[in-house]
């Protein structure tokens, strides 16, 4: 008993100069651990103060700005081979440029440039409010740092975006035709499954037609969290719908 007594102060001790050297050990390394920041600004206005509240005019045939100022807060160069703009409907990729930026940013330095967006061709991708980002790329175009804002498109309305929301438009109405009259002619398959789905993609259409419409109309740029219910609840009742209809009124 009194050997083991004895020995306690002793793993206490190592247990606390163990724990020490540990803390001592890792404090410094967190210290150094930096990262990359940076703040934009589009056309003279901080990317900041660009949201889905208030999206960014894009007009075609013109030429943008956009500047950033680069904070190197790691112990290596960085260095930034391109910025990236995408805007996004729907999860899918309308709007795209890269623009070359062939900058180095010291370790521990900040550096300020701007390069210049060319719109020209902006009237041809997309029309509407879009959830874009702004992506610094290192030398494999892989993102350093990326920050979301909106845009609004001043797109035709024969942009790919408006073609896409016209080919949903059109599967939506053409499916919801076809299964009201053969509703109504009780031609529709007897298999519940088959029903189901056939009602879904009518449902599924019109989710995304309503998603795609926010953005389209201008009301709001959907969020992932915002669209992906809009086409998943009605996708699910209308495949209830077809699936609970009594089977034996259906010849086929």
């Amino acid at each position: 008993m009194i050997r083991s007594l004895r020995l306690r102060p002793v793993r206490l001790l190592a247990a606390v100069l163990a724990l020490s050297m540990g803390v001592v050990i890792a404090g410094p390394a967190g210290a150094q651990d930096g990262e990359v920041t940076a703040t934009y600004e589009l056309d003279g206005i901080p990317l900041s103060e660009i949201d889905a509240s208030d999206p960014h005019a894009f007009e075609p045939q013109s030429v943008g700005e956009f500047a950033a100022t680069v904070t190197n807060g790691t112990d290596d160069d960085v260095f930034i081979s391109a910025a990236r703009l995408r805007g996004r409907m729907l999860g899918m990729t309308f709007l795209s440029y890269d623009t070359l930026v062939l900058i180095d940013v010291p370790a521990g330095e900040t550096v300020t440039f701007a390069v210049p967006v060319d719109l020209y061709d902006v009237d041809d991708q997309a029309v509407g409010y879009l959830r874009a980002d702004l992506a610094l790329l290192d030398a494999d175009r892989e993102p350093i740092i990326t920050t979301p804002f909106a845009v609004d498109v001043r797109g035709r309305t024969f942009s790919a975006m408006g073609i896409f929301a016209f080919i949903i438009l059109l599967v939506a109405v053409l499916s919801t035709v076809a299964n009201l009259s053969g509703l109504v002619r009780q031609t529709l398959p007897v298999n519940r499954y088959v029903r189901g789905i056939r009602f879904a993609v009518s449902g599924m259409a019109i989710g995304f037609l309503v998603a795609a419409a926010f953005s389209i109309l201008r009301v709001f740029p959907l969020p992932s969290a915002g669209w992906a219910p809009l086409v998943a609840v009605p996708t699910i009742v209308a495949f209830g719908f077809g699936y609970v209809l009594p089977s034996t009124r259906f010849t086929r």
